[in-house]
C-alpha cells in the first residue's frame, strides 16, 4: 500500500522501529521510535535498554504516548479542539 500511495504522488510519513526496511525505502519522513521490545536488542540501544513489561508493551505505550503529543501538536497548529474534531469523527463501531 505504500508504494501504490507513493507511486501515486503521496509523501510518505513513517513512525518505525528500524531505520531500514521496504516501507523506510519508500518514505520522504522517518521517526524512529525505539523503545524495547519482545526482541530486546534495538539498533545501539541493546546496552541497558530492557523493560520488566511483557511482550511489546513499553514500545506500545511509547506509540501511544507519541501520537498523543503529536496530534496535540497539531491541534494547536489548526486550531482544533476536541469538540471541532468530533464533529468529523467516524464512528465505525
Amino acid at each position: 500500500m505504500v508504494k501504490i500511495a507513493k507511486d501515486n504522488g503521496s509523501k510518505i510519513a513513517l513512525v518505525t522501529r528500524k531505520e531500514s526496511s521496504r516501507m523506510a525505502d519508500l518514505a520522504d519522513t522517518k521517526i524512529l521510535l525505539t523503545a524495547p521490545s519482545k526482541i530486546k536488542v534495538i539498533g545501539d540501544l541493546s546496552h541497558g535498554s530492557t523493560s520488566i513489561q511483557p511482550m511489546t508493551t513499553l514500545s506500545e505505550q511509547s506509540l501511544g504516548i507519541f501520537y498523543d503529543s503529536l496530534v496535540i501538536k497539531l491541534m494547536e497548529e489548526m486550531n482544533e479542539t476536541h469538540h471541532t474534531m468530533w464533529a468529523r469523527h467516524s464512528n465505525l463501531e
